[in-house]
C-alpha cells in the first residue's frame, strides 16, 4: 500500500466543488426529499445497524452528499455525525435538511478533503464512503485513512468491478464531456473505477476484514470490521 497521506493536492476537492454546483445539487436534494435515500444508500444503513453494536455511537460521513446516512443514525440519541464534504452546495443543502428534521446541532460539518482533515478529526465508531471512491484518483489515501481511522465498522458504496461497469463508467464521461461542451464554464466529473481486490487489499493493510457485502445492478456495499486483536 501507498503512504496514506502521499496525496496532498487538493485540486479533485476544488474540483468536485465546481462539479457539484447548486443547479445539480438543487436536483438531488428534491430527489431526496421526495424518495429518501437512494437503494444503495439504504443497503449501506441497513448493514450498518445490523451489524454495529451499542458501543458504537460516533460516525464520520464522507462525502456525505445529502447527508441521507448521517440522518439516518441520528435516529439513535446517543450518536455523534460528523460530515466531510468537499460540495460548498451539498453542505448547504444537507444542512438544511438537518435543520428541516431538528438535527442541525447534532452534526459537526467539514469542508473540504477527508484526507487533508483526517488528522484533525481522528478516529470514530463507525466510517462511510457512500459512492464517494469513485470520485477520488488516489484510492490508497482515501480509503487507507478512513480504514484507519474505523475503531469499529467501515462501509463503502463503489461501482462493481467488471468490464461491463467499466465501460458504462466510460461512456458515462464522454456523456458529461459531451455536455460540458455547451455550458459557459465545463467541469465534467471524473470517474474512477478501482479494482475492488486494491481497495480490500488497502482495507486488509489497515486491520478490517469484511464482514457482509451486497450488490445492486450498478453497485457494490460492502461493510467492514475491525479485526480482533
Amino acid at each position: 500500500m501507498n503512504d496514506c497521506c502521499s496525496f496532498l493536492d487538493d485540486s479533485n476537492g476544488k474540483e468536485l466543488d465546481k462539479v457539484f454546483t447548486d443547479a445539480i445539487v438543487s436536483k438531488d436534494f428534491e430527489r431526496y426529499r421526495k424518495h429518501g435515500p437512494r437503494k444503495s444508500s439504504r443497503i449501506l444503513i441497513s448493514l450498518l445497524e445490523e451489524h454495529r453494536s451499542t458501543q458504537d455511537v460516533s460516525l464520520c460521513d464522507i462525502g456525505s452528499g445529502i447527508g441521507s446516512i448521517a440522518q439516518a443514525f441520528l435516529n439513535y440519541d446517543a450518536i455523534t455525525v460528523d460530515v466531510v464534504e468537499s460540495s460548498s452546495a451539498y453542505i448547504t443543502a444537507s444542512q438544511e435538511e438537518a435543520s428541516h428534521q431538528g438535527n442541525r446541532s447534532r452534526i459537526a460539518y467539514h469542508h473540504g478533503d477527508y484526507v487533508h482533515l483526517a488528522h484533525e478529526l481522528g478516529p470514530r465508531d463507525l466510517m462511510c464512503l457512500d459512492r464517494v471512491i469513485c470520485c477520488y484518483p488516489n484510492m490508497d489515501s482515501l480509503v487507507g485513512l478512513s480504514a484507519v481511522n474505523t475503531k469499529s465498522l467501515l462501509a463503502i458504496v463503489i461501482p462493481r468491478d467488471s468490464i461491463f461497469h467499466r465501460a458504462l463508467m466510460k461512456s458515462l464521461y464522454l456523456s458529461f464531456k459531451i455536455w460540458g461542451i455547451f455550458r459557459t464554464s465545463p467541469v465534467v466529473p471524473r470517474f474512477y473505477v478501482h479494482r475492488i481486490t486494491d481497495i480490500e487489499d488497502t482495507i486488509k493493510w489497515c486491520g478490517l476484514d469484511r464482514l457482509a457485502s451486497k450488490t445492486t445492478f450498478f453497485w457494490r456495499i460492502a461493510v467492514y470490521q475491525r479485526s480482533q486483536p
